[in-house]
């Protein structure tokens, strides 16, 4: 079964449809956990694989190849890692760290020319730093799920703040599968 399977009792059919054509231009070995993907405006991609604490580029035309790695002492926990990222408008990459160390979690930013990054703003601990957006002024938002918010980062300030709260108070409604 797969994890969509044993989360809603949807199994999935052994011979998709064929809805649209599809081309893969990457696959990744098994047990990966590709969590996000972007394009920046050259069309090389980026994507988190979130368990193995990577960030891995895909040039157009070309074979993955490691972007960033994150030191596993630095990302600690469970369901840790990189998670969501977007492009900046200057064409730096801004991701999600999820980690249950402190000094990790939050939003990093990397150059996409040299691949050097650090971190720009925490997040308190525990957080689920998740969806990421940025709007036309460079501000990023990043949804929390665990705490049922929406964190506003402004770079230039390497500091988040709650931009919105979820009304009934605080912690996402989840249940355990």
């Amino acid at each position: 079964y797969s994890l969509l399977d044993q989360m809603t009792g949807v199994q999935l059919r052994d011979d998709p449809l064929d809805l649209a054509p599809a081309e893969v231009v990457a696959s990744f070995p098994p047990g990966s956990f590709p969590e996000c993907i972007v394009m920046d405006r050259d069309g090389t991609m980026y994507v988190t694989l979130m368990f193995q604490n990577q960030i891995v580029r895909l040039r157009p035309g070309g074979a993955p190849e490691l972007f960033h790695e994150f030191d596993r002492e630095l990302i600690q926990g469970d369901l840790v890692g990189p998670s969501c990222m977007v492009i900046g408008s200057g064409g730096e990459l801004f991701v999600n760290v999820v980690s249950d160390n402190g000094q990790a979690q939050g939003v990093w930013q990397f150059s996409t020319e040299t691949g050097l990054g650090h971190r720009i703003a925490p997040f308190p601990v525990p957080a689920f730093p998740n969806g990421l957006a940025a709007d036309d002024r460079g501000r990023l938002y990043a949804a929390d799920p665990i705490r049922g918010l929406i964190w506003l980062i402004e770079p230039q300030q390497r500091k988040a703040t709650v931009w919105s709260r979820d009304r009934r108070g605080g912690r996402a409604h989840t249940r355990r599968f």
